[in-house]
C-alpha cells in the first residue's frame, strides 16, 4: 500500500498512479517506470520483472512525486524528474544514472536558485546539451550538468511543463502552464558551443552560421482580415536569414557601442550594411535577405549616418556576414534557397533587378530633390530668425521675401506628399511618391517577364520625377539662389563655400 492521506469515499488520495512511462529506445525490453508516489522501477526484461530505484536516489524524499523519465543517449542511461512542492518542500532534483539504476547523481543539486523541476530533454546530436523546464522558467547545461544557466531571453520565469527537441528542425519546443507553446529556434549555436567547450569562455566575439533561408512567397490567410482584441496568435517564424552572435561580458564593458555588420555576396562585395548594439551572451542577427537601397523621400528627418534601406531580395546563392565589434571580427555562411513550392525563373528575377535599378536611380533623383525643398524650408526659417536684427525697412522687405519663397518650397513639397496637417482621404491628387511605390509594387510583383505593366508604372514615375526635377532645377538656380545670395548679404545666413 502507497500514499498515505486519509482515505475517502472516492480513494483518490490513495495515489498510487503510473505518471511516466519512458521505454528504451535502444532495447525493446527496457522500460522506465515512475509514479505520483514516488515509485521508480525498470524492467530489462519487457516486465517480466522489475527493480525497485527510488531507494538508490540520495536525498529522494519518499512520496514525491516523479513526472518525468528521459531515457538517455546511451543504453543504461536515465533521467529522472523528481518535485515534491506539493507538500511544501521546493528543491530541485534532477536525478542521471549510466549504469541502469545503480548509481545515481543529482545534477541539479548544487543549483540552489534553482526552482523545483517538471520536465528535462537531452539534445539527441550533442548530448552534453540538456535543458530541464523548472516551477519558473527554462535553464539549459552545455557539459551534461556540471554547469547551469537560466535562459532568459524572450521567454518568462513561467512553469515549464514539458520540453521536446524537433528532430528534423533542430528547435527545442517548449510546454507551459497556461502561457501557451514556445519554440527556440534553431539550436545549432548552442551545439557549436557545446562543440568548442571551455574555448567559447575565452572568445570575445562567435557569429555561427546560419540555417538554410528560403525567399518564400506569402499571402493573406483566408478568414478575418482583422483580428479582434480576443484573437490570440503565435507569432510567425522570422522569414529572414537569421544568424546568432556571442558576445561575452568582457568585449562589452562599460562602453558597449555599435557592433559593424556586413554581408557579402559570392564575389565578396558588400551588398547589404547596418549596425546594432549587441548584449551579452546569445544574440540574434536577422538578414532580410535583400540588398542595400536607396533612400525615399520622408518628411523624417534623416541623420547623416542613417542606414540604407532594403533592396528586393536577392538570388538564391551562399552569402556571408562579418561582424566586426571593437577589435574582433566573426564571420558565418548562409545558403539562401528558393521557395521550394514554386519554380525559381532566372530571367524574370534578372529582369525584375534590371527595373529595380532603374527605379531605384530615379528615387535617388527624387529624394534629392525632395532633401533640397525641406533643406531650403529650415535655412529660411533660420534666416527668418536672424532678420529681426536688421532695421525695420529691410527686415520687413526680406521677410516678405522669405515668406513668400517658403511658401513656394511647401507647395512644390506638395508635388511629392499630401500636407503634412492634412486630414483625410486624398485618393484623386497624384503624387510623386504615389508613382515610384506604385512602380516599385509593378516589379516586385511580376510574375512574367513580358509584362508590361510594370514596364509602364516605371516609365510614368520616371517621366512625372524628371518634370518635378525641372521644376526644382529652374527654381533653384533662380528665384531660390537670388534670395540667398541677399540673405548672406545681410548675414541672415552664413555665406556658402
Amino acid at each position: 500500500e502507497s500514499g498515505g492521506l486519509t482515505i475517502d469515499a472516492t480513494r483518490a488520495e490513495n495515489y498510487t498512479t503510473i505518471t511516466t512511462i519512458a521505454p528504451s529506445p535502444h532495447n525493446k525490453d527496457v522500460i522506465w517506470v515512475g509514479s505520483d508516489d514516488g515509485q521508480l522501477h525498470l524492467t530489462k526484461d519487457g516486465g517480466e520483472t522489475w527493480m525497485k530505484m527510488h531507494d538508490r536516489l540520495k536525498g529522494f524524499r519518499d512520496g514525491s512525486w516523479i513526472p518525468q523519465i528521459q531515457v538517455g543517449q546511451k543504453a543504461g542511461e536515465a533521467f529522472v524528474v523528481v518535485n515534491d512542492y506539493r507538500r511544501n518542500h521546493w528543491k530541485a532534483y534532477l536525478f542521471h544514472t549510466y549504469d541502469y539504476g545503480r548509481t545515481w547523481e543529482n545534477l541539479v543539486a548544487d543549483v540552489p536558485e534553482m526552482a523545483h523541476c517538471h520536465a528535462v530533454v537531452q539534445d539527441p546530436e550533442r548530448p552534453d546539451l540538456i535543458f530541464v523546464g523548472t516551477e519558473r522558467g527554462l535553464w539549459f547545461s552545455l557539459d551534461k550538468g556540471v554547469n547551469w544557466q537560466k535562459w532568459a531571453e524572450n521567454y518568462p520565469s513561467v512553469p515549464t511543463t514539458d520540453l521536446k527537441i524537433h528532430p528534423r528542425e533542430g528547435d527545442l519546443i517548449i510546454g507551459t502552464f497556461g502561457r501557451g507553446v514556445y519554440v527556440l529556434d534553431d539550436l545549432t549555436p548552442l551545439r557549436k558551443m557545446v562543440d568548442l567547450g571551455p574555448k567559447y569562455n575565452g572568445a570575445d566575439v562567435l557569429l555561427f552560421d546560419a540555417p538554410d533561408a528560403y525567399l518564400a512567397e506569402y499571402k493573406r490567410a483566408r478568414g478575418a482580415r482583422f483580428m479582434a482584441d480576443h484573437v490570440w496568435e503565435g507569432d510567425n517564424k522570422w522569414s529572414g536569414a537569421v544568424f546568432t552572435a556571442y558576445f561575452s561580458e568582457d568585449v562589452l564593458g562599460d562602453d558597449i557601442g555599435e557592433a559593424d555588420v556586413q554581408v557579402l555576396d559570392a564575389s565578396g562585395d558588400s551588398i547589404h550594411a547596418w549596425t546594432f548594439e549587441p548584449d551579452t551572451g546569445l544574440v540574434r542577427v536577422r538578414w532580410n535577405m535583400r540588398k542595400q537601397g536607396v533612400h525615399w523621400p520622408s518628411r523624417k528627418q534623416r541623420e547623416k549616418d542613417a542606414k540604407l534601406p532594403g533592396n528586393m531580395k536577392v538570388n538564391p546563392g551562399t552569402y556571408k556576414m562579418l561582424i566586426t565589434y571593437k577589435a574582433d571580427t566573426a564571420e558565418a555562411m548562409v545558403n539562401v534557397l528558393p521557395d521550394p513550392r514554386l519554380e525559381w525563373d532566372d530571367m524574370l528575377f534578372a529582369k525584375k533587378r534590371e527595373l529595380m535599378n532603374e527605379l531605384e536611380a530615379t528615387v535617388e533623383k527624387a529624394d534629392e530633390v525632395f532633401v533640397g525643398i525641406r533643406e531650403g524650408q529650415r535655412h529660411l526659417d533660420l534666416a527668418k530668425n536672424n532678420l529681426k536684427y536688421l532695421d525695420d525697412t529691410l527686415h520687413q522687405d526680406l521677410t516678405a521675401q522669405v515668406d513668400s519663397i517658403r511658401q513656394v518650397l511647401v507647395d512644390m513639397e506638395l508635388h511629392f506628399m499630401t500636407a503634412e496637417d492634412f486630414n483625410g482621404y486624398d485618393h484623386v491628387t497624384e503624387r510623386l511618391t504615389s508613382h515610384l511605390w506604385n512602380a516599385e509594387s509593378y516589379i516586385s510583383s511580376m510574375t512574367d517577364v513580358d509584362s508590361q505593366n510594370a514596364v509602364h508604372a516605371l516609365n510614368k514615375a520616371k517621366s512625372e520625377t524628371d518634370r518635378i526635377v525641372l521644376i526644382w532645377e529652374g527654381f533653384r538656380d533662380g528665384t531660390w539662389n537670388a534670395l540667398i545670395s541677399k540673405l548672406e548679404e545681410q548675414g541672415a545666413l552664413p555665406k556658402r563655400d
